[in-house]
């Protein structure tokens, strides 16, 4: 008899995310004109969870777009990339 191995139940979804809209945790600008904003969202896309930190960019129109520069990864990978990034911002120049 073969075991099955347990899945694990998915995480709570909100409502934007349930619609498939990515949901905004918050953003930073960067750049000297401000013309660059990095946001940190939640996308859930194949009934997974990714935190997604993207690069925006305003339009003509004034409006935030995203580029291709940005990463999408798994809460628990993004938990040790964080980890790493604090390590790194503590190493003295």
């Amino acid at each position: 008899m073969k075991a099955t191995a347990k899945k694990k139940p998915a995480a709570k979804q909100t409502a934007a995310e349930e619609r498939g809209h990515p949901v905004l945790v918050g953003q930073v600008s960067s750049g000297k004109a401000a013309r660059t904003t990095i946001q940190v969202r939640i996308l859930t896309f194949d009934d997974r969870r990714y935190i997604d930190v993207r690069r925006f960019y305003k339009t003509t129109g004034g409006e935030l777009a995203p580029t291709t520069r940005g990463l999408a990864v798994t809460p628990e990978l993004a938990q040790k990339i964080v980890a790493l990034m604090l390590k790194a911002a503590k190493v003295p120049r």
